[in-house]
């Protein structure tokens, strides 16, 4: 089926029928339903980052955000390559930082 955990729960407790498909073909999901996978999604996507982070709160809240930003990417493109794109360019941009800011990693007690 096309339609989500969420909203198929949701509609075999309600007895509401399904959402019809958008013009394009797509399904068509629910708020709620995006909302809450993208929240089951983020916490252990930050959680498997966190022994990287020392276990510290700031870090988690800000992968945390950065997770909700590539799942807001990907069900707004409706793209995986999207999100993998950004999450790659992202990697990418802290590495780089890395890189000079450490003159090469060969200062890391400057992080």
């Amino acid at each position: 089926s096309t339609q989500s955990t969420w909203d198929w729960g949701t509609e075999q407790v309600s007895g509401k029928p399904p959402l019809p498909l958008e013009p394009n073909g797509h399904p068509q999901w629910s708020r709620t339903a995006m909302v809450s996978a993208s929240v089951l999604t983020s916490v252990p996507f930050a959680l498997m980052h966190a022994d990287q982070t020392g276990w510290s709160l700031g870090p988690f809240l800000l992968l945390t955000c950065v997770s909700l930003a590539l799942c807001w990417i990907r069900l707004r493109t409706r793209s995986l390559a999207a999100s993998v794109f950004v999450h790659a360019s992202y990697n990418l941009l802290l590495f780089s930082i890395m890189l000079v800011g450490t003159g090469g990693f060969q200062h890391l007690d400057k992080m």
